[in-house]
């Protein structure tokens, strides 16, 4: 790593600094522009991880994956092509064992790309800061200026978690609350989870004694209520 280097590309860099949890399914998307003439563009997302199993095949708990999308419609995926190469290969499908993944693209195309950090497993809670289980991350991008989000237009988009109506598919259930309610858009783009119901109510189905406010999961399999 250069300072001298990073401070020359300051003006065509954008970072995210762990500032966007995602939970499971959910996914945070960047647009940047990239100017005719660009040498290289570089993408970099890296995600915190809670200690694998050292028995275990796969090491990593969680799975984050980096979508980069040119403006011709060219999908890359994190660090496809780069065990081969210092470039990324078009195609291939979405990283599911590294917790760093890049996206090299020399000469790029110019104009507006779509970066995309998706959420594809949450098995354990890597975000201890919200009731749901998340995970954060860190993008790093040179070689294209961002576009930051804009709060209050009803699109989620970058480091938001909602914006308006635009819930991005979640609701008080995904965000940890088994009773339901609904859940809400804060004016600054942040969940609103008062109007969500921390457990269930007596006659609700249900799987598990912590998901009834009474404590008591009864009944046939498949066929269980809250007491």
């Amino acid at each position: 790593p250069s300072a001298r280097v990073a401070k020359e590309r300051a003006a065509t860099s954008l970072v995210v600094d762990q500032s966007n949890p995602l939970s499971v399914g959910q996914a945070a998307t960047y647009n940047v522009t990239v100017s005719a003439g660009e040498a290289e563009l570089k993408v970099t997302m890296s995600y915190p991880d809670p200690p694998g199993t050292t028995s275990s095949s796969l090491h990593r708990i969680n799975d984050l994956d980096l979508k980069v999308t040119s403006p011709s419609g060219t999908v890359y995926w994190g660090n496809n092509g780069l065990a081969a190469g210092t470039t990324s290969t078009p195609g291939g499908s979405p990283n599911t064992v590294d917790t760093v993944e890049n996206v090299f693209v020399s000469a790029p195309e110019a104009g507006a790309w779509t970066i995309e950090v998706r959420a594809a497993q949450i098995n354990q809670d890597a975000h201890l800061d919200t009731a749901e289980w998340d995970a954060t991350y860190a993008l790093v991008v040179t070689g294209a200026t961002g576009e930051p989000p804009v709060c209050g237009n009803n699109v989620q988009e970058g480091g938001e978690q909602c914006d308006g109506s635009d819930l991005d598919g979640q609701t008080c259930e995904s965000q940890g609350y088994p009773g339901g309610g609904t859940l809400a858009c804060a004016g600054d783009c942040t969940f609103d989870t008062s109007g969500c119901i921390p457990c269930k109510a007596a006659g609700q189905s249900c799987t598990a004694n912590s998901e009834c406010c009474s404590g008591a999961c009864r009944g046939k399999k498949g066929a269980r209520t809250c007491r």
